[in-house]
């Protein structure tokens, strides 16, 4: 009943949502910075909150301000981060230097949000099958194709190369689950409750962006799906065993797709 009496919020949502994915894929925000991109949405979504749901206090919450308002500055820093060269060293620094942007200054601030046991791996493997089916499914896309793998650079190289590529990718994946699962959803559960994972779900996609409209538009399905996962584990790991799973499966997917680019 909770769902039909506040449906108008996730209403606006899905709407706000809807409307920036069509102007970013077919008028172009480019000329919009990305802190603005980011935070502007993230900020409207928790705004939205209070017009339809009663007795919040987010906002007496100190470390609630200082996460809602410095997050998008902290994920802005990793965007503005200068060009790596395009070879295996630089990508994989490239990869390392943004996990560290993400990771680095949560830590040093004395949080360490979701990296604890998972507190149940219920549902895990079901929904690890769906994304098997999903991966399979997108990887027969061209435009997916057009984008993964990744490491098509690599083609002709030996075989590990792309494990210290695919590895450092990983480590990228990891530092997006701490910072949108971990620090957005487990590390506010206590404040917000399950109303962190739409903002949080939102700002996630917006990050998506100049990747392939269909991936876009399911990471915000996704963050919602894998921002569940998390507070109902209040941990990032089980989330993080089906982003690499959906990331490492696309690279594998779409290269048995274009045969040339294996090792």
């Amino acid at each position: 009943m909770s769902f039909i009496k506040n449906s108008g919020y996730y209403f606006l949502i899905l709407l706000m949502t809807g409307v920036l994915v069509y102007f970013n894929y077919y008028i172009g925000l480019r000329r919009i910075p990305p802190i603005v991109l980011y935070a502007l949405p993230f900020w409207a979504a928790f705004a939205l909150q209070y017009c339809f749901f009663r007795g919040l206090s987010f906002h007496r919450v100190r470390y609630w301000w200082l996460i809602v308002l410095g997050a998008p500055v902290l994920f802005a820093l990793r965007t503005a981060l200068p060009p790596f060269p395009h070879s295996l060293t630089g990508r994989c620094l490239g990869y390392c230097a943004r996990a560290a942007c993400l990771v680095v200054p949560v830590l040093i601030s004395g949080r360490a949000p979701g990296l604890r046991r998972p507190l149940t791996w219920r549902y895990v493997w079901i929904l690890g099958l769906g994304v098997l089916v999903l991966v399979g499914l997108a990887a027969r896309q061209p435009s997916f194709l057009s984008f993964y793998p990744r490491a098509r650079f690599l083609a002709g190289s030996p075989w590990w190369k792309f494990a210290l590529f695919e590895g450092c990718y990983g480590l990228d994946l990891f530092s997006m689950e701490f910072f949108f699962r971990g620090l957005l959803v487990v590390a506010l559960v206590t404040v917000c409750g399950s109303r962190a994972i739409v903002p949080a779900a939102i700002f996630y996609c917006t990050v998506h962006f100049g990747k392939p409209m269909g991936e876009c538009i399911s990471s915000f399905f996704g963050a919602v799906l894998l921002g569940c996962l998390a507070i109902r584990t209040r941990s990032i790991y089980a989330g993080l065993l089906l982003h690499l799973e959906l990331a490492w499966g696309m690279e594998l997917f779409s290269a048995l797709r274009l045969p040339s680019l294996l090792p």
